[in-house]
């Protein structure tokens, strides 16, 4: 489906090299975060699911250099990072790699890797081996959903619409599109815990890093 889109006054990290760290925005997503919600190949995603956030956006975070790894989702202000942009669905996503080919529409299966983490930057869940503080016995791997088929969280439908293969997003769902009461709109984290956590803060906005590695039209 197509979205209108507006540019935000939002700036976020510097792209690297894809096996690099990632750096993510110096929390104007904090900023995002608040308007959303009304309080206040598998190695390519481990530089930004290395780590988890022990304290929620904010001035001790701006005052640090760091990446997904860092606590606060930290990183220094760089106006020539991309913006975040707005969907009117609410949803707001930075894109971190273009990608190739034709974007993902309806009807399409998209295999995708992502990063699941709570808007202060605390980790859920990815899907990447061998990510710190996620189980080593927790199933991983990419996941595939059809586009349209009403299985997916509303907000990861729209951000992963009009994605093409090896691109990446960094975006961020507000509740009202996020998860279901029952937790049963996809990709839902395998394990006790991760779902836990899901449960626990699916009113909240939630956070995304989602890479397409494959898009099969119908």
């Amino acid at each position: 489906k197509t979205a209108n889109v507006h540019l935000e006054n939002s700036t976020a990290g510097e792209e690297s090299d894809v096996r690099s760290t990632l750096h993510v925005p110096s929390m104007r997503l904090s900023e995002a975060c608040s308007d959303a919600h009304h309080f206040d190949r598998r190695t390519l995603l481990k530089s930004f699911a290395l780590g988890v956030g022990t304290s929620t956006v904010g001035s001790s975070a701006r005052a640090q250099s760091g990446d997904w790894s860092s606590p606060g989702l930290a990183a220094p202000e760089d106006p020539d990072m991309p913006k975040f942009v707005k969907l009117d669905s609410g949803v707001r996503y930075q894109i971190l790699r273009e990608g190739k080919g034709e974007g993902a529409a309806a009807g399409d299966s998209v295999e995708f890797d992502y990063v699941l983490r709570r808007a202060n930057g605390y980790f859920i869940y990815s899907t990447v081996d061998g990510v710190s503080f996620q189980p080593r016995d927790l199933p991983t791997g990419p996941v595939e959903f059809r586009l349209g088929s009403n299985r997916l969280v509303p907000g990861i439908e729209d951000a992963l619409s009009g994605m093409r293969e090896g691109g990446r997003r960094r975006v961020l769902v507000p509740a009202n599109i996020g998860y279901d009461p029952d937790v049963k709109l996809e990709p839902v984290p395998p394990g006790f815990a991760a779902r836990r956590q899901v449960i626990n803060h699916r009113s909240e906005p939630l956070i995304f890093e989602i890479e397409v590695l494959k898009i099969r039209r119908p």
